[in-house]
């Protein structure tokens, strides 16, 4: 219950603020944050932002990182239940009115094989400003009900970050992924592209992500019982070691610098969630420079706080 706006009314009214809060969130709470449509908004309240990505020039915040939680959340599943669900649209999302938000995305997925289609929901929660510090908490079809816990976990200590290792000689340890794994393991892509769209989420298209090349990809797993291949598909936890090129964003070097990226995931076994973190090795945080006042004055947070007020969107 989102209870920051009570202190600013009288105590006449604080009663009847509380019940409307409190049904607020009961009510989102009954979809687990992904229809939030109709639902109405308590005044001075702080709801979830409703974006219907299918609206003629519907506009909003972070599209591309958007696109990449949803295939973050297909990853999750896929892993899970051994399938490999790819994303073929957005269909919603809903997020609080601030730069590090809950996302609750309704999204459209195609079985390559079957060429089916399913409407799967995911829950990604944001860590940290910047950089890619994420928790997949919901993953599903929209018509099943999991009873998974939405309570995020702890992100990652700045002591567990690995780092770079001197050389991957060792077998048992370290695996190389061949160039046709990376094509059948594109979640590997994911991760880089997560990685960089974190960093500098205001900047980044997807014509610049479809400039990326992976040199060359590096896995380290715990599961030393496992045979290469078995390690590098099964390997819930693993910890990815990534070079590049390409990369036309750059603040150091330019597209033909090779480049280098951890990414850790952790997989609980008990909650489900599948959190991830990465980050840029030997380079300035491309989010060194984030303007806060570009960012919370774009079109689409502007709109954001048009219909907070229960106004009318703004006509394009």
């Amino acid at each position: 219950m989102d209870m920051s706006v009570i202190m600013r009314y009288g105590d006449d009214k604080t009663e009847k603020l509380c019940l409307e809060v409190e049904d607020y969130w009961a009510r989102v709470d009954e979809s687990d944050g992904f229809d939030v449509e109709g639902i109405q908004v308590p005044p001075g309240g702080t709801p979830l932002i409703h974006y219907d990505c299918h609206l003629p020039n519907s506009r909003h915040p972070d599209p591309v990182l958007v696109k990449l939680y949803a295939s973050a959340g297909l990853h999750r599943y896929n892993m899970l239940e051994g399938t490999n669900f790819k994303l073929v649209d957005v269909m919603k999302f809903n997020k609080l009115m601030m730069h590090l938000s809950p996302f609750y995305i309704t999204l459209l997925a195609q079985d390559p094989v079957s060429r089916s289609q399913q409407t799967f929901q995911v829950q990604v929660d944001e860590h940290c400003l910047s950089t890619m510090d994420l928790t997949v908490l919901i993953a599903r079809p929209k018509a099943v009900s999991t009873n998974e816990s939405v309570l995020a976990p702890q992100s990652f200590s700045v002591e567990e970050s690995p780092e770079w290792p001197s050389d991957f000689n060792d077998g048992k340890r370290f695996y190389r992924v061949k160039e046709s794994e990376l094509r059948n393991n594109d979640w590997i892509s994911l991760y880089l592209q997560l990685v960089l769209v974190s960093h500098d989420r205001m900047r980044i298209s997807d014509s610049d992500l479809s400039k990326l090349k992976i040199v060359e990809a590096v896995i380290e797993t715990k599961d030393d019982m496992l045979p290469p291949n078995e390690r590098l598909l099964n390997a819930k936890t693993a910890i990815v070691y990534i070079t590049f090129k390409g990369f036309t964003k750059c603040r150091i070097g330019d597209e033909h610098t090779e480049r280098n990226t951890i990414v850790r995931r952790i997989f609980d076994e008990d909650t489900g969630h599948l959190s991830i973190k990465g980050e840029l090795i030997g380079e300035y945080k491309l989010g060194g420079d984030f303007d806060p006042g570009c960012y919370f004055n774009s079109p689409a947070i502007l709109e954001a706080r048009r219909i907070c007020q229960g106004l009318p969107p703004q006509p394009f």
